[in-house]
């Protein structure tokens, strides 16, 4: 696909809405995007709408609008074989976008000082509810969650009412956006350095 980002090979293992949107938003722009889906496949497939209100694995509006432009792999991540088909993916690309929870890349085998070893000049942007570090990174988040924590309930409803949750996926698509900008920034700076980085993407603080 010709587009702005043509020659960058992206390495998608991310899963739900802000990761595979990020990734949209890239290979929209021309990137070669490799989805590496679980075991199982994305979580996003069960989520609707679906045509006549069938649930389909292949056809969830919201996994087909996320997912668009990108080659698709079955990958399991926390497995030795998964791990070395990643490595081997990474060493080849100059992104690599993933959402499990943190430090579970490194566990596995494939984390950014593995990845970043073999390829110095690679950009690994990782997405998680509440980041790296901190008191709250192995905690979970919703769109519910993340939208209290992040601000927007506080000045959404009516002033004697409780709080409105904003319609839809509104944190996850304002964190995918902002990991594609991030991501590009990136690696716009690994060109001209040939120096990688690390990212780190909490969806509440895109709020």
């Amino acid at each position: 696909m010709n587009g702005a980002l043509a020659g960058v090979r992206v390495i998608e293992l991310t899963r739900g809405v802000a990761g595979p949107y990020a990734a949209k938003l890239l290979a929209d722009q021309g990137a070669d995007v490799i989805k590496l889906e679980p075991p199982g496949g994305d979580p996003s497939r069960a989520f609707g709408p679906f045509p006549h209100d069938e649930p389909h694995t292949e056809r969830s509006g919201l996994f087909l609008h996320v997912n668009r432009n990108k080659r698709s792999l079955v990958v399991d991540p926390g497995s030795i074989e998964g791990a070395a088909r990643i490595r081997a993916l990474a060493a080849t690309a100059q992104l690599v976008l993933e959402d499990y929870a943190p430090g579970a890349a490194a566990a596995w085998g494939w984390g950014w000082q593995t990845l970043q070893a073999a390829n110095p000049a690679l950009v690994m942007t990782s997405i998680t509810a509440f980041g790296q570090s901190g008191p709250y990174r192995d905690y979970r988040g919703s769109e519910l969650t993340l939208q209290a924590i992040g601000g927007p309930l506080y000045t959404n409803g009516h002033q004697d009412r409780e709080p409105l949750k904003l319609a839809g996926h509104y944190a996850h698509y304002h964190a995918g956006a902002v990991a594609a900008l991030a991501s590009l920034l990136a690696l716009r700076r690994a060109e001209a350095s040939g120096a990688g980085d690390w990212i780190d993407i909490a969806l509440h603080e895109c709020q």
